[in-house]
């Protein structure tokens, strides 16, 4: 009984100076009872400990804290955000002015000092000359060289026949391909108009001064002898851009006037010479390719040609027969 007496008031009298003892704060330097310290602050070394007020302090904001020494240690920053004063000035780094940061937006603001930073002078001068270089190429694009306006101005004669049996028709024919000829050095450009589904509605045979532009007003018969002579000659290189749709267009034309026929001589494709890519090349962009000059062409689309059914439509339509004549008079310009 004595014992047990003697243990509690020993442990007693322990727990109360271990109440009583005091622990210095590594914050404040206070001598503070170990009841301001929790539990995880009491097993941190001495030199760390500290008191649940100056903790508080800490968690709310440890920038106010007056008792805090500054640090010894702390590098510098390296990219310090620029300052936010009102009245501290901001390099730009395109006009070199020192500006107030009114003078900046606020992405601008947020920019680190060694990328720099662009006044809003700067960056509304920048945005207007790229809208105003977008504006020009826009205009360089739509008032590029026309294939149609760069025949007509080199004098090039656009020759319009059928392949109408009748004897006028055939006499004017006749003269139209003996004047083509007589100007053909050892090679003639040729395009066909039509589809798959019509075939060949309207055949263009040209050279760097003539142009005959065969209408096939008579599908039954098929192209005239006078075309299907210049098409078969195996002395004439035929030039052609993507040519497999038209190649087989007029290898049909051919077959309809009952001979075994065929296309003699060398065929060349100028699509295949300007280069094979993803997308292939229309007869402007090689045209563009092979002069360096912007050349464009009528819209197919706009002009809403692609509602022409027979070659009577194709005739009448405004401005078509000189669009159909530029493109193979534009095959004999590329290759040339």
């Amino acid at each position: 009984m004595s014992s047990l007496s003697t243990s509690l008031s020993t442990s007693s009298s322990s727990t109360s100076l271990s109440s009583s003892k005091k622990l210095q704060c590594a914050i404040c330097n206070l001598p503070q009872p170990t009841s301001n310290y929790s539990s995880t602050q009491l097993r941190k070394p001495v030199a760390s400990r500290c008191c649940r007020p100056c903790v508080q302090k800490l968690t709310k904001n440890p920038n106010v804290h007056p008792n805090i020494p500054p640090p010894t240690n702390a590098l510098p920053s390296t990219n310090p955000l620029p300052s936010t004063n009102p009245q501290t000035p901001i390099p730009c780094i395109s006009c070199m002015r020192l500006l107030p940061p009114t003078s900046y937006s606020l992405s601008q603001r947020k920019r680190t000092k060694k990328k720099g930073s662009t006044c809003t002078e700067c960056v509304d001068e920048s945005l207007k000359c790229m809208r105003a270089e977008s504006q020009r190429t826009k205009e360089a694009v739509k008032l590029g060289i026309q294939l149609e306006s760069l025949m007509s101005s080199c004098s090039v004669t656009v020759l319009l026949v059928t392949n109408s049996p009748s004897i006028s028709s055939s006499l004017a024919r006749s003269a139209a391909y003996n004047l083509l000829t007589s100007t053909s050095p050892n090679y003639v450009g040729i395009d066909c108009e039509g589809n798959s589904n019509r075939g060949c509605t309207m055949l263009q045979i040209s050279t760097l001064t003539h142009c005959v532009v065969e209408a096939i007003t008579h599908p039954s018969l098929g192209l005239s002898d006078d075309a299907a002579s210049i098409i078969v000659d195996g002395k004439l290189e035929k030039i052609f851009c993507d040519a497999k749709g038209d190649v087989k267009a007029i290898k049909e034309e051919i077959f309809k006037r009952g001979k075994d026929e065929r296309l003699e001589g060398c065929i060349v494709d100028v699509q295949k010479i300007a280069g094979v890519g993803p997308k292939r090349l229309g007869l402007g962009s090689v045209i563009s390719a092979s002069l360096g000059v912007n050349v464009t062409k009528q819209s197919f689309k706009k002009n809403c040609w692609w509602r022409l059914k027979t070659a009577e439509d194709m005739i009448k339509a405004e401005g078509f027969v000189n669009y159909a004549a530029a493109d193979a008079w534009g095959t004999c310009i590329a290759y040339w």
